[in-house]
């Protein structure tokens, strides 16, 4: 498996409530790799990464909600979607056919 980050090789630790010793080691580890994330930018990296994912969901979200308001499409898709349903299309072709109606082709 690839690690999932170049600058920290995860550790394999036991650790149990009942032998506090194993929580403090848990926890020394975690904090030494906080500080290793933080030194090496890796924490700013994936909160970046982490901001444009939201941009983008965003502009997703945004734009099937005006998809799902056009009037024609709110027509259309109960229809596709029985169609779907019954085998008559694929969710492919109804797609397309939203698709072209919401731009009007």
């Amino acid at each position: 498996m690839r690690p999932r980050a170049e600058v920290w090789r995860p550790e394999v630790m036991g650790a149990s409530i009942y032998k506090p010793e194993t929580i403090k080691a848990v926890w020394s580890t975690m904090m030494r790799f906080w500080d290793n994330a933080f030194k090496t930018g890796l924490l700013m990296e994936r909160r970046n990464d982490q901001l444009t994912t939201w941009m983008w969901t965003h502009v997703q979200d945004e734009i099937m909600a005006v998809f799902k308001r056009h009037p024609d499409v709110l027509r259309k898709a109960p229809v596709l979607e029985r169609d779907i349903r019954h085998g008559r299309i694929t969710p492919g072709w109804a797609a397309e056919s939203l698709l072209r109606t919401f731009f009007g082709l």
